[in-house]
């Protein structure tokens, strides 16, 4: 009785029960959602958590498309990202930045199956001339589809070109347009832009509060980033490698409950067990032998 064991990843932070983050939006709790059960038939996981109780979960298979586990990865990127920019803050000015794709020039299979190669090629290029500034170049990107189908992507990032000139709502534009939003306007990034294969149109605009502007970032973890139909293997997050990632999860013991060794080592462990999830319990009563008393916890 087994999950089928396939190319999945258990992330320690998708294994905490004390998961609990402040999202400002309409979510289950931590317990509901990981009661739920794994599209991808991810592997149980034995958990020692920190409070001290045992615990039987499912594991993440980090899917975006997995009802459950799209959620899991969901918040943990809301997370990092939210602390990162806390984080960031300490030190560093931050920056809110949309790209976006070509017009009509390019069909729209095009523009999925070249749209990350084109964004690498940008962010190589403010990386190197950030570099040579002796700048600090840290960043989050999030992509997403807009209604033609094509993507666009909004990152947060503690870097901006020398070369940027604050504008007001109002202002006229030096494309002979009027500024909808206050702004940076930078010559050399519009021109990187379509270097790089994007299209022109993009803002740069200074952020006030890092953490409101990492919340509205991620809203599109919980949203179509979820269901859209992104190529696979699709990169729909990135990160710099200087972006600051989540504390680790200190005093927690986990294994995944692949062989029947590890089911007996659980049982040694423990005298009670809490299996989150209907099939976490029906699993565990099919398997655990002994006086372990198993508990069904679903919310």
């Amino acid at each position: 009785m087994q999950p089928k064991e396939g190319n999945l990843v258990t992330d320690k932070s998708a294994l905490s029960l004390a998961l609990d983050l402040e999202i400002g939006m309409a979510l289950e709790t931590s317990i509901a959602l990981q009661a739920k059960r794994c599209d991808n038939n991810a592997p149980l996981v034995y958990v020692h958590a920190m409070n001290g109780t045992r615990n039987i979960v499912q594991g993440c298979c980090n899917d975006w498309h997995c009802e459950r586990c799209g959620q899991i990865r969901a918040r943990h990127e809301y997370g990092r990202m939210v602390n990162g920019a806390k984080i960031l803050a300490e030190t560093h000015s931050q920056y809110f930045v949309t790209i976006t794709c070509r017009g009509k020039d390019v069909l729209r299979k095009d523009a999925l199956k070249n749209y990350g190669m084109w964004t690498k090629r940008l962010l190589d290029t403010c990386r190197v001339k950030a570099s040579r500034a002796k700048e600090h170049w840290a960043y989050v990107q999030v992509t997403e589809l807009q209604k033609r189908g094509h993507p666009h992507s909004h990152l947060l990032t503690t870097w901006t070109p020398s070369d940027a000139v604050p504008y007001k709502k109002g202002d006229t534009l030096p494309n002979g347009r009027r500024a909808m939003r206050d702004g940076l306007w930078s010559n050399w990034f519009r021109s990187a832009n379509t270097k790089a294969g994007l299209g022109i149109e993009c803002d740069i605009s200074i952020v006030q509060s890092p953490v409101a502007v990492a919340t509205y970032i991620a809203k599109y973890l919980f949203k179509d980033i979820q269901v859209a139909e992104f190529p696979q293997n699709w990169r729909r997050i990135r990160y710099s490698r200087n972006f600051p990632k989540l504390p680790a999860i200190e005093n927690i013991n986990a294994y995944p409950l692949l062989i029947a060794q590890n089911w007996r080592d659980a049982a040694r462990d423990a005298s009670v067990i809490r299996c989150i999830g209907a099939h976490a319990y029906k699993v565990s009563l099919a398997t655990i032998k002994g006086d372990t008393l198993l508990v069904l916890v679903d919310k």
